[in-house]
């Protein structure tokens, strides 16, 4: 597969996720979602345990806000046992596999919507930064590694190959702090 072809495949994977990531957001409105939890529920705390043996803030991901929508998914058939997916001030998804009655954290993504909107063949769009974790084949990106992606009207960053955290890192702090009250 060509370099053109490589491109293609891994938007597609980001699309999926963001269509994944948009559902999320829409899951109260579903029959049969995944149960929502709060982050005190005792319910929540195999996988907290899980996210705290991580260091996931040298990844690039940031605390849950305590108010935000977090339902649990427990899956079957898939490459992880449970999917926590929260909505507040970003989106994310957080994988967890169960091993010998422990749950371990085995990836995320986290997406931050910027404020500048942008056209695509779907229509208008938010620019937003994902930021991807995994060590279990989910979504495409290379295991092990963090992989960071850009769409959006930015063109130094949408032009970027390869982008690391310390290239979005002043973009969402701008962002974070033009929807600061």
């Amino acid at each position: 597969m060509g370099a053109t072809g490589k491109a293609a495949k891994a938007r597609l994977a980001r699309t999926r996720l963001a269509a994944g990531l948009m559902l999320t957001a829409a899951l109260p409105a579903l029959a049969g979602c995944p149960a929502r939890v709060r982050l005190t529920d005792k319910e929540l705390a195999p996988f907290l345990q899980a996210m705290n043996e991580v260091d996931r803030a040298a990844l690039g991901f940031t605390a849950i806000e305590p108010t935000a929508d977090i339902r649990l998914e427990h899956a079957s058939g898939k490459t992880y046992d449970a999917m926590l997916h929260v909505v507040g001030n970003t989106r994310r998804t957080i994988a967890f596999v169960e091993r010998g009655g422990r749950f371990f954290w085995v990836g995320e993504q986290e997406e931050h919507e910027g404020p500048r909107m942008f056209d695509t063949p779907d229509g208008r769009r938010h620019e937003h930064v994902f930021i991807t974790y995994e060590t279990v084949a989910m979504s495409g990106v290379p295991l092990g590694k963090l992989d960071v992606q850009y769409e959006g009207p930015d063109r130094e960053l949408a032009g970027r190959k390869v982008l690391t955290l310390q290239d979005v890192r002043p973009v969402l702090t701008a962002w974070a702090r033009s929807s600061s009250p």
